[in-house]
């Protein structure tokens, strides 16, 4: 298996752990938790997930893994310029992009509905202040980050435009 397919599978978990809602504090090894009683606040509604490249080789690529994993039912994967994509349903963005490219993309990030969340897998977005960021390591101990925010983004000057201090 490459690293890359490695490290993309284990980014995929950790985005999943970071978009459920923060759950109740650990139960201690061997200990039962009390059953729940309450209804849930939301409810599961199965919602289509969208993946948009613009290299066709990466999308058969894509296209494939998925029917070999038994996804692909439950994923769509397009072949299409993300800069001409409406995203504006989406409840998540999940980036992978080079951070000149998320700027770019930034135009089209700032339509999306209030409380839209975007994550971006080691790359920020130079001028978003991100609301939090999750550092991990992989198995081979390789560090990555996690970038998180949310429509609309606090605005954060670049390096070179911050005032000192002193």
């Amino acid at each position: 298996m490459s690293r890359s397919f490695r490290t993309r599978s284990q980014m995929l978990v950790v985005l999943v752990a970071a978009l459920v809602a923060d759950p109740p504090a650990a139960a201690k090894p061997g200990q039962d938790r009390a059953p729940l009683t309450r209804e849930p606040d939301i409810y599961f509604v199965p919602t289509p997930q969208e993946a948009v490249d613009i290299d066709p080789e990466r999308v058969r690529e894509s296209r494939a893994n998925a029917r070999r994993s038994g996804v692909d039912k439950l994923v769509t994967i397009r072949h299409a310029d993300i800069f001409e994509t409406d995203f504006s349903d989406a409840d998540v963005v999940t980036l992978y992009l080079l951070p000149t490219l998320n700027v770019r993309l930034m135009p089209q990030l700032r339509k999306l509905r209030p409380g839209t969340r975007i994550l971006s897998f080691d790359f920020d977005m130079e001028g978003a202040k991100p609301a939090e960021v999750f550092h991990g390591v992989t198995s081979d101990g390789d560090g990555y980050q996690i970038y998180k925010w949310v429509v609309p983004w606090q605005e954060e000057r670049a390096p070179d435009q911050k005032t000192d201090s002193h």
